[in-house]
């Protein structure tokens, strides 16, 4: 999302825009650390990196392992802000606005989905212990949460799912609908002469939100039933140690290639060259990967988990399963291995669908207004991606 909004911004809107993140994983070299001494006598530090040949600044915090401490202001950070005009906070969740509002410049939020939307396949697969302590995070995190959605100068909601989230939590906060784009330039169709035999997911798949268990069970009855099934690539992070017993068990070995996380370039062609693409989360604020699918001219499967119900068109584009449902699924993914003409018919459609509606150029428009609202006139704007 803020890589998205940072390109967009920066490629024809007239505003300048600069990209920023927050350190706040527990190896974060940059930042104060509970578990590790040597740090706790020095301040945060911001450093200068790239990803995906964008520049962006990383900024470090103070006891980044714990939780409620990642939202709370960060000097370095206060002292970065005030040389803008306004702060596009970009995050999963509500409370990654919070570390800004320091800084006192207009702060608007786009977020993905609630804390708990986001927080409850996590907790809930944890037993004991773990789980009381993970609560408790959540917990403590909402309130932050609710303070965000409150200062925050406007909210964008990147669905309709995440709008009736949020108005759930504060009734007096009137998200604005914003749908994030996708480039249909990078994300182009492959012409039929080069696509190869396998289906995609593309997912954080060590995120329990992305049931990849349903998503192997699913699979293993497509091979059941129909042993020329294409092959199923998973790209991205790898599944938990849990979900790859789980894929042993299933002897999908030979059939499921764990690719990993793959660069812009590679992600583009692994998408053209597909048969067709499957989600199978508990929950989605939108799904991005879908609109990459689509664009790359891909029928689409995913679980009626939120954001791809806006995305999909059931039927013509793809089609919605029940969430956690194996039987509807397997339904669905066998229709579309057994069907060469029906994958072409949806996938035209699908990249049609995605050019109407959720190209980069298409949804631009509701921030650029708003900017302009804000700012009255084009200066700088950092994205900060939380």
């Amino acid at each position: 999302m803020a890589a998205y909004l940072y390109e967009s911004i920066n490629r024809s809107s007239g505003y300048e825009a600069d990209m920023i993140s927050l350190a706040m994983g527990s190896s974060d070299q940059l930042s104060r650390r509970l578990r590790n001494p040597s740090t706790w006598s020095r301040e945060p530090r911001i450093e200068r990196r790239m990803w995906r040949e964008i520049p962006y600044v990383q900024v470090g915090g103070n006891w980044v392992e714990y939780e409620p401490c990642r939202y709370w202001p960060r000097p370095v950070l206060t002292n970065l802000l005030k040389g803008y005009d306004l702060i596009q906070v970009v995050g999963g969740t509500p409370p990654w606005l919070c570390p800004v509002l320091e800084a006192r410049r207009p702060s608007l939020l786009w977020t993905a989905s609630t804390l708990w939307a986001d927080r409850a396949s996590r907790v809930m697969e944890r037993t004991g212990a773990g789980r009381m302590v993970h609560r408790y995070l959540a917990w403590r995190a909402q309130h932050y949460e609710k303070l965000a959605l409150e200062q925050a100068g406007h909210v964008f909601a990147l669905s309709p799912y995440t709008v009736k989230a949020i108005q759930q939590i504060t009734p007096n906060v009137k998200p604005e609908l914003a749908i994030c784009g996708v480039d249909t330039v990078h994300y182009q169709p492959a012409p039929a002469r080069d696509k190869r035999n396998y289906i995609l997911s593309v997912a954080r798949f060590e995120d329990a939100r992305k049931n990849v268990n349903l998503l192997l069970q699913a699979y293993r009855q497509l091979v059941d039933q129909r042993p020329d099934a294409p092959d199923l690539y998973l790209v991205g992070d790898k599944p938990s140690m849990a979900s790859r017993k789980r894929l042993a068990e299933l002897n999908l070995q030979d059939r499921v290639h764990l690719a990993g996380p793959v660069d812009g370039r590679r992600l583009a062609e692994l998408y053209a060259q597909a048969k067709f693409f499957v989600l199978s989360s508990d929950e989605e604020g939108l799904g991005i990967v879908l609109l990459e699918a689509m664009a790359s001219g891909l029928p689409v499967i995913s679980t009626r988990s939120g954001g791809p119900e806006v995305v999909i068109e059931d039927q013509v584009t793809g089609y919605l399963t029940p969430v956690r449902e194996v039987e509807p699924l397997v339904a669905a993914m066998e229709r579309l291995a057994g069907d060469p003409s029906l994958r072409e018919a949806m996938g035209k459609l699908a990249r049609r669908r995605v050019e109407r509606m959720f190209s980069v150029e298409a949804t631009q428009e509701i921030f650029l207004r708003k900017y302009d609202e804000v700012l009255g006139q084009p200066r700088g704007v950092p994205v900060y991606g939380g």
